[in-house]
């Protein structure tokens, strides 16, 4: 039984097709929330018009013999802004924002997001995975995942991929089939 239907996660919807940077007006910020409230942030930043991603992943659990599901902020603590700069006074006007997090790397955290972006549209299972020890720098051959390229990490009878948002040090882990994967010598860890 769900908790709580799922909510808006990307706004707009084409967000993550935008173009910033120098010369564009909005740009990428990192928003460090107040404990627990991504989503209350999530919702009030719709009301605003500003746009924002949210990644969640569902959460399924029992208790006292009953079924729930959730839908929990994938990087708890983080929703990723794309404003202008004057837009952050209200966005700090909500009480919500512990920090905001300026990013160097415009591009680099637009591909990062858009990798987990299409990562978790795929429907595969995936967990919050904190920074890893260097591993196995991989390409995917096959799959809906074709193309990606992470870092392996072993866990059983499946590889996990991890996929790190950089300028976080944090990513999602998606198990997959290792006949899936590709060593990449050339590829730098990511």
């Amino acid at each position: 039984m769900p908790l709580l239907p799922p909510e808006t996660t990307l706004f707009p919807p084409d967000l993550l097709a935008r173009p910033v940077g120098p010369d564009c007006e909005s740009r990428w910020w990192v928003i460090h929330t107040r404990p627990r409230a991504e989503k209350s942030l999530a919702r009030k930043l719709v009301v605003m018009g500003l746009g924002f991603y949210l990644p969640t992943r569902h959460q399924s659990w029992r208790s006292h013999g009953r079924a729930f599901e959730s839908h929990l902020p994938l990087f708890p603590g983080y929703v990723f802004l794309q404003a202008r700069p004057e837009d952050r006074v209200a966005v700090l006007s909500t009480g919500m924002v512990a920090n905001f997090l300026s990013v160097p790397d415009q591009d680099e955290l637009t591909e990062d997001l858009q990798r987990v972006h299409r990562i978790l549209s795929t429907g595969l299972p995936v967990e919050h995975q904190a920074a890893l020890p260097p591993g196995t720098p991989v390409e995917v051959v096959d799959g809906v995942l074709r193309g990606l390229t992470g870092t392996v990490v072993r866990s059983g009878r499946r590889a996990g991929v991890y996929i790190q948002v950089r300028l976080i040090g944090q990513g999602v882990l998606v198990e997959l089939d290792p006949r899936l994967l590709r060593p990449a010598e050339q590829l730098v860890a990511i």
